[in-house]
């Protein structure tokens, strides 16, 4: 299966395609696009947020023979849809998966429908010029572009990478998402590693009395309570850094344990106050345009004893609060469990930055979830 995966992304790199190329090199997204101009029934599964937008644009570019697909179609009330149960895909329908997060799901139960024409929302940028979508530059569409032009600017790059990484699943996992930004077939995201758990992959990982552990970006308190069952409660420290304080409150219903030290603040380069962009959710991010303020941290500066295991998701400011842990990294060589898939150079610069500081690592790359997100890397010292 590797040797298969590489063959396919040396074959695509030798081809020197341009991004546009890239996108319009799926013959069944090509095929499925013929079929919408001619007149074909167009499905979209699910009408949600990204559903909405979607029915809307096809409805104003003039297609009419739109439908919607949700499981609780019952609620959806700009328009009617029709149960998963109750479709009968003919031959030339064509189905639109509109979300990213349940496109596994979507696709798969697609496939036994006997779908044959299946395509992703981003792919309708592919409609002929007076009729394309323009997707709002916080949906993907733009996000995956960025990917792929940074593979085709620093493909030397990108292939070192790989060659230092330290075993197989970490290749698959890496060359799945080349795949990806070189094809766009949603397919390449829907391995993953369903084995072991995220961040605390016990043939990587072990977790001690010793264990200081530095949760950065810690939602909900969802890591710690993986860390605490997994650790058996069994460990020294666990610094939590949250800066949106309503999630901070729900993480602190998880334990009172006086080794949990909950921080209201973000992980950064420096200690400092920016803006923040709060969902009250997931996503919130640091955002010049962000309403909120924040207070941030360095982890140099705020922890005064030995770390040994930080973890971030912090929504693209991993590569900064990484170099505000620099000291850290260099004297002590905590385990890394970084974030791989916020921003699309995150690849090469929070891997070559953490070589840059501390040479003793080794890297393996997990993919966590059966879509885009989720992707970590763990540097762990030789």
């Amino acid at each position: 299966m590797l040797d298969k995966l590489y063959c396919r992304f040396d074959e695509l790199l030798s081809q020197n395609l341009t991004v546009d190329e890239i996108k319009r090199n799926d013959p069944n997204v090509q095929k499925s696009i013929r079929k919408m101009k001619i007149g074909s029934n167009i499905f979209i599964w699910p009408a949600a947020q990204m559903g909405n937008f979607v029915f809307n644009k096809l409805l104003e570019k003039g297609y009419s023979n739109v439908h919607l697909i949700d499981k609780d179609y019952e609620k959806i009330t700009f328009a009617e849809a029709q149960s998963p149960n109750s479709i009968h895909f003919g031959e030339d329908d064509v189905l639109i998966i509109a979300t990213l997060r349940h496109s596994f799901e979507i696709f798969s139960a697609a496939l036994e429908m006997n779908c044959n024409n299946i395509m992703m929302y981003y792919h309708l940028e592919l409609l002929e010029e007076n009729s394309s979508i323009d997707f709002p530059v916080d949906f993907y569409a733009e996000v995956f572009t960025d990917l792929t032009k940074h593979l085709l600017e620093n493909v030397d790059a990108y292939k070192n990478m790989y060659e230092l990484l330290e075993d197989d699943p970490s290749r698959v996992a890496f060359l799945n998402n080349m795949l990806f930004r070189l094809t766009y077939d949603i397919t390449y995201t829907f391995e993953y590693d369903h084995l072991c758990n995220q961040y605390f992959d016990s043939s990587l990982i072990q977790i001690s009395d010793n264990t200081v552990f530095v949760d950065g970006g810690a939602y909900n308190g969802d890591t710690l309570q993986d860390f605490l069952k997994i650790s058996n409660n069994k460990y020294k420290s666990y610094y939590l850094f949250e800066p949106d304080l309503d999630l901070l409150k729900e993480a602190q219903k998880v334990s009172n344990d006086q080794r949990i030290h909950f921080m209201n603040k973000g992980l950064y380069s420096k200690t400092c106050e920016l803006n923040f962009n709060k969902t009250c959710g997931e996503n919130g991010s640091i955002d010049e345009q962000g309403t909120d303020i924040i207070s941030v941290a360095s982890i140099d500066e705020a922890i005064n004893e030995p770390v040994t295991y930080i973890k971030m998701d912090i929504e693209g400011a991993e590569l900064a609060a990484l170099k505000g842990a620099e000291d850290t990294i260099k004297n002590y060589s905590p385990i890394l469990a970084i974030c791989m898939y916020h921003k699309a150079s995150d690849y090469l610069d929070i891997f070559n930055y953490i070589r840059s500081v501390n040479s003793e690592y080794k890297f393996y790359l997990r993919h966590h979830l059966n879509y885009y997100a989720e992707t970590v890397l763990y540097a762990i010292k030789k």
